[in-house]
């Protein structure tokens, strides 16, 4: 995981769509002031070229500089990771596996589950898997108040995280989770009673994913499936990718804006996949004991007031959050007074997960 090459990464992408933005602005001007400008053109030209090429250079040589200064394993790198691998996490799999993020699973102290550098935790046959949205990472669930100290202080529960590409397709991200559980429970040190699954914003779909590719695939660990927990999870849909998807559009009917639609048009599968929200193939199978449970949340502290109703958490609508298409809750709860980004620190969510997993102890 490296600070340097994720942001170098960012300037170049970023450089891209600004350099042709301006390039097709200067271009018209100069086209309008005819031949007796075409010197000056010319020069304008080359001028741009060299302050964008140095500009994408200077990042990538202070890149190395950058990693060689800070722990590769440091917050900032860990986390500007997962903001490169959220946007154009699909073509770095494709193109640069250095850094694109694998899918792990990790104990609560940090260690991946299959390569602890010392003894394993203490372990309960009782698992609480969490797996993040986008550009998070498995840091989302710490905190005062987050559900990781909870399920900590919880002798009879074993929390395990997982880390993982947000820019690859949902469904590719839920064949993953769906082997990563496999092999999880098949290596776990004690017989597995029980798994609950927890999953924050675009975690929530990748979860649901999980479920139906296990079921395909004839994963035994489906049986032991209990609660299964959506938290903002857009369900039906995301409306920030319904905006961008049209803004691009609109963008690219233009000569002098298209570069920014260009732009837009390289976001990731996965930010691509939050359009819709739920598969239209889900089968309709749920694991025999699941019982399912939403979380969602509005901005305004009565969540029937018409602002809460129509912006939600700012991010995800409540009836995008709160209602699967194709499964029937056993619990939907709506926090009022939040926003999406501080919904995993609220106690009222944290509070309100724990009553739900630890109701059939």
């Amino acid at each position: 995981m490296t600070l340097g090459r994720s942001s170098a990464i960012i300037v170049e992408r970023v450089t891209t769509p600004v350099r042709a933005m301006h390039g097709a602005i200067s271009e018209s001007w100069f086209k309008r002031l005819g031949t007796a400008a075409s010197g000056a053109g010319v020069a304008h030209r080359v001028t741009s070229d060299i302050v964008y090429d140095s500009v994408v250079a200077l990042a990538s040589v202070i890149g190395p500089s950058v990693d060689a200064a800070f722990d590769t394993d440091s917050a900032a790198a860990i986390r500007t990771q997962a903001v490169v691998n959220s946007l154009w996490g699909d073509d770095l799999g494709q193109h640069n596996d250095f850094l694109s993020i694998p899918m792990t699973a990790h104990h609560a102290g940090g260690d991946t589950v299959h390569n602890a550098s010392g003894p394993p935790p203490v372990t309960t046959g009782r698992l609480v898997i969490l797996v993040h949205g986008l550009s998070d990472t498995e840091s989302c669930w710490a905190g005062e108040f987050g559900l990781l100290s909870e399920l900590d202080r919880n002798e009879e529960l074993t929390s395990v995280t997982v880390r993982y590409n947000p820019g690859l397709a949902i469904a590719e991200n839920g064949r993953d989770l769906a082997d990563l559980i496999d092999d999880t429970i098949a290596g776990w040190p004690v017989p597995v009673e029980s798994v609950a699954l927890v999953g924050y914003s675009m975690g929530g779909l990748v979860i649901h994913q999980a479920l139906e590719a296990a079921h395909a695939a004839d994963q035994r660990w489906v049986d032991v499936v209990g609660d299964v927990i959506s938290i903002a999870a857009p369900h039906r849909g995301s409306w920030i990718e319904s905006a961008v998807s049209a803004a691009a559009w609109g963008l690219g009917i233009a000569p002098h804006t298209r570069p920014l639609a260009d732009f837009l048009d390289t976001r990731s599968q996965g930010i691509r996949d939050l359009r819709y929200g739920a598969p239209a193939t889900h089968t309709g199978w749920v694991p025999p004991h699941a019982r399912f449970h939403f979380v969602s949340g509005t901005v305004t502290n009565e969540p029937a007031h018409p602002i809460g109703v129509l912006v939600g958490d700012l991010v995800v609508q409540t009836d995008s959050a709160s209602n699967h298409p194709h499964l029937v809750a056993a619990n939907s709860v709506v926090l009022g007074g939040t926003h999406h980004l501080n919904l995993l620190d609220d106690p009222a969510t944290t509070g309100q997960i724990m009553e739900w997993i630890t109701a059939t102890s």
